[in-house]
């Protein structure tokens, strides 16, 4: 659709889809039926694209790494290696898309009503420069720590935000009206780099990346499934039991290959 599979260092977009070179997308977020965001990790700046013209450009970031949220031109944001993107419609007059801004240790949001600010909602530090404010601690805004995640998913059924603090070997919740967090899967750093199912805190993974969550009508309770990368497995939870398991792909019926000879005309 978009990209020529070369790095870019386009700050700015609008080309011809064949000719647009991005540098390192990692995270892709539907907006609306015409638009999706997608994280520009490369060059620290979040894009949109159009999916009628299939032009891509920039949405948020000036291209400077940092962890400065501009009050009124979020084009003038920086980011600092964004990764994770989702967008959260909390009410129809609280829109935000919050991402995982990986090398601020942070997770941050875009106002999506007005378009035109973003804040910090946890972790980071008030020096907009200061990309070494990490640690592992539950707590609001600021106080609160992590470290490099990379994963962000608004649950709304539940009106939180599930975070893979990916370097801390955990997932997180986050509460985006309190700007406030807490580990609800993972234990410390002991029992981390590890595979352990069972309930909440007593579960071990190793660097999760991905979160994501479905709405199971018949259990009336939302199912997690998170991917546990350096596991290279993929785990799964209910919300309200949080009793961890690696899913078990069972009854899948081998893929029967067929080898042809290619003979030479």
């Amino acid at each position: 659709m978009i990209g020529t599979g070369e790095k870019g260092f386009d700050k700015e977009g609008n080309k011809a889809p064949e000719t647009q070179k991005l540098s390192s997308p990692w995270d892709i977020q539907p907006v609306n039926r015409d638009t999706l965001c997608f994280a520009m990790a490369g060059t620290h700046q979040i894009w949109a694209l159009n999916l009628k013209t299939n032009r891509a450009f920039n949405f948020s970031g000036s291209g400077r790494e940092g962890n400065y949220n501009h009050r009124t031109d979020i084009k003038q944001c920086e980011w600092a290696q964004p990764s994770g993107l989702s967008i959260g419609m909390i009410s129809k007059d609280h829109i935000e898309c919050y991402v995982a801004d990986s090398e601020s240790s942070s997770i941050r949001a875009i106002n999506m009503k007005s378009l035109n600010s973003a804040r910090n909602v946890i972790g980071s530090s008030t020096n907009t420069k200061n990309l070494h404010s990490f640690g592992d601690k539950d707590g609001v805004g600021y106080d609160a720590k992590l470290q490099h995640p990379l994963g962000v998913h608004f649950i709304p059924e539940k009106n939180v935000v599930l975070v893979a603090d990916t370097y801390n070997h955990k997932v997180k919740v986050l509460d985006p009206f309190r700007n406030e967090s807490y580990s609800w899967l993972g234990g410390s750093h002991s029992t981390a780099l590890s595979l352990k199912d069972g309930q909440t805190n007593e579960t071990a993974f190793n660097e999760p990346q991905g979160v994501c969550s479905l709405y199971d009508e018949q259990r009336q309770d939302v199912k997690v499934y998170i991917c546990d990368t350096n596991n290279h497995c993929i785990r799964s939870c209910y919300y309200d039991v949080g009793n961890v398991t690696t899913l078990q792909f069972k009854g899948v019926p081998p893929t029967q290959v067929e080898f042809h000879d290619l003979k030479a005309a």
